[in-house]
C-alpha cells in the first residue's frame, strides 16, 4: 500500500524505508525485489511524497501501467530506477522536470504487454533537460529511428550510459541508427558505455579516444565500417571491450596490446583477418577472449599460453591450421576452451598431453578439425568437465576407460572419427545415445539407450 502511516506504525522503521533525521520525512524508498504487484495510477499516495529523494522500484510487477505524469511532484529526486518493472507507454514528458536527477535508470521494460517509449519525450530533450546525469540506463527501451543526439556530449558528469538492444522485436525501425556523434568524447567522466543491439553504422568517431575513465566499451551488434579506429588503444582503463558482430574487417590491430587492464576482449563474428599476434601475450588480465566467427588463419599463437588468467577462450570457426601447442597447457584457469571449425590437423595435429593441467575445464570442443592420433587417456583427469566433443575428427585407437570418470560429464560426442574398440561403461557413458558415437565402425559394446 503508498498509503501513509496506519494507526501508531511509524513509517520510518519499515525496510526500504529512511527518513531525515531533521524533519522526518521520507526521503528514500527502497521497494526493489519485493514482489509488488498491481498498478501504481495518478492517485497513488506515492506522489505524495514530496521530500523523496531517491525511489528504486526496480524488480516488482506492476502489471503493464504507464508511469504516471505525477511523477513530476517528485522534484527533489536525484535517482530513480523503475527497472524491469513492467512499465509500459510513452514515457512522460513530465520526467523532463525532474532536474535533479543523477541516475535514471528505466531499462527492461519490454515485454509481451507493451514496451516502455520514449517518443514525444525525445532522447534530445532528455539529454538537454537531465544535465546533472551521471548515470543513465535505457535498454530496451523503444526509440523510434533517430541518431544519437548530439548533445549528448554535454553530459559531462555522465559515468554509465546503456542505450542497449532498443530494437524490439521484429519492427526494424525503432532502434537507434546513424552514426556515433563525435560529441561523445567530451564525456570524460564515463566508465561504462553500452550501445549494443541498433542499428549504428559508419565508422567509429576518433574523439572516442578521449574517454580517458572508460572501463566497458559494448558496440556490438551494430552495422560499423571499415577497421576499428586505433585510438581505442588510448583507452588505458579499458576492462572490457566489446565488439562483436559490427562488421569490423583487417588484422587484429596491435592497438589492443596496449590495454593492459582489459578482462574482457570479444571480437567474434566479424570480418577480422590474419594470423593471431604476439601482442595476446601483454595482456595478463585478460580472462575471456572470443575471436570466434573471423577470418583468422595461421598457427594457433603460442603467446595465448601466456594468459594464464584465463577462463574463456572462443576460436570456433575460424581458419586456424597446425597443432595445438602444449602451451594451452599453462592456461590453468580455463573453463571453457572452443576451437571447433578449424582445420588444425597434420602429422602432429593431435590433443596436447599438457591439457590435464586444465583442472578446472568445464567445456572442450575441438569438432569439426582434422585432428589425429590417439585420446590422451588423462582427458579422465578433468573432472569438472561437463561438456565433450570431440566428433568429426580423425582420432583413432580406443576410447580411454579413464573418460568414465568424468562424472559431471551431461554431453558426450565423438562421432565419425576412426575410434575402435569397446565403448567404455559407467557413471554418465550409459546416458549418452548412438548418435554420440556414430561414424565409427570400429566401436563395439553395448548400444546405449538415453535414460528419460
Amino acid at each position: 500500500s503508498w498509503k501513509q502511516g496506519e494507526g501508531n506504525v511509524d513509517c520510518c522503521t519499515r525496510d526500504g524505508v529512511e527518513c531525515s533525521e531533521n524533519n522526518g520525512h521520507v526521503i528514500k524508498l527502497d521497494l526493489s525485489n519485493s514482489c509488488l504487484q498491481g498498478s501504481i495510477n495518478s492517485s497513488s499516495g506515492l506522489f505524495n511524497l514530496i521530500h523523496l529523494e531517491w525511489l528504486n522500484l526496480a524488480g516488482n510487477d506492476f502489471r503493464y501501467p504507464e508511469i504516471p505524469p505525477e511523477i513530476a511532484n517528485l522534484s527533489r529526486l536525484s535517482y530513480l530506477n523503475l527497472s524491469d518493472s513492467f512499465f509500459t507507454g510513452q514515457i512522460p514528458s513530465e520526467i523532463l522536470e525532474l532536474s535533479n536527477l543523477v541516475s535514471l535508470d528505466l531499462s527492461g521494460n519490454g515485454y509481451s504487454g507493451g514496451f516502455l517509449e520514449l517518443g514525444k519525450t525525445s532522447l534530445t530533450n532528455l539529454v538537454q533537460k537531465l544535465t546533472n546525469l551521471e548515470t543513465l540506463n535505457l535498454g530496451r527501451v523503444l526509440i523510434f529511428n533517430t541518431p544519437i543526439p548530439h548533445n549528448l556530449g554535454n553530459l559531462s558528469s555522465l559515468r554509465f550510459l546503456s542505450l542497449q538492444n532498443c530494437l524490439v522485436q521484429d519492427l526494424s525501425s525503432n532502434q537507434l541508427s546513424g552514426e556515433i556523434p563525435a560529441s561523445i568524447g567530451n564525456l570524460g567522466s564515463l566508465k561504462e558505455l553500452d550501445l549494443s543491439t541498433n542499428e549504428l553504422s559508419g565508422r567509429l568517431p576518433t574523439s572516442i579516444g578521449n574517454l580517458s575513465s572508460l572501463e566497458k566499451l559494448d558496440l556490438s551488434l551494430n552495422v560499423f565500417s571499415g577497421d576499428m579506429p586505433a585510438v581505442i588503444g588510448n583507452l588505458s582503463s579499458l576492462k572490457a571491450l566489446v565488439l562483436s558482430k559490427t562488421n569490423f574487417s583487417g588484422d587484429l590491430p596491435a592497438f589492443i596490446g596496449n590495454l593492459p587492464s582489459l578482462e574482457i576482449l570479444d571480437l567474434s563474428g566479424n570480418k577480422i583477418s590474419g594470423e593471431l599476434p604476439d601482442f595476446f601475450g601483454n595482456l595478463p588480465s585478460l580472462e575471456e577472449l572470443d575471436l570466434s566467427g573471423n577470418q583468422l588463419s595461421g598457427d594457433f599463437s603460442v603467446s595465448i599460453g601466456n594468459l594464464t588468467s584465463l577462463k574463456r577462450l572462443s576460436l570456433e570457426s575460424c581458419s586456424f591450421l597446425g597443432k595445438l601447442p602444449p602451451s594451452v597447457g599453462n592456461l590453468t584457469q580455463l573453463q571453457w576452451l572452443g576451437l571447433a571449425s578449424n582445420s588444425f590437423s597434420d602429422s602432429m595435429g593431435k590433443i596436447p598431453t599438457s591439457i590435464a593441467n586444465l583442472k578446472g575445464l568445464q567445456v572442450l570442443s575441438v569438432a569439426n578439425n582434422s585432428l589425429q592420433g590417439h585420446l590422451p587417456s588423462c582427458l579422465g583427469n578433468l573432472t569438472n568437465m561437463e561438456s565433450l566433443d570431440l566428433s568429426n575428427n580423425r582420432f583413432s585407437g580406443q576410447i580411454p576407460q579413464q573418460l568414465v570418470d568424468l562424472t559431471f560429464l551431461e554431453f558426450f560426442n565423438d562421432s565419425h572419427n576412426n575410434l575402435t574398440g569397446p565403448i567404455p561403461q559407467g557413471n554418465q557413458f550409459p546416458t549418452f545415445d548412438n548418435s554420440s558415437f556414430d561414424g565409427n565402425p570400429g566401436l563395439c559394446g553395448k548400444a546405449f539407450v538415453k535414460r528419460m
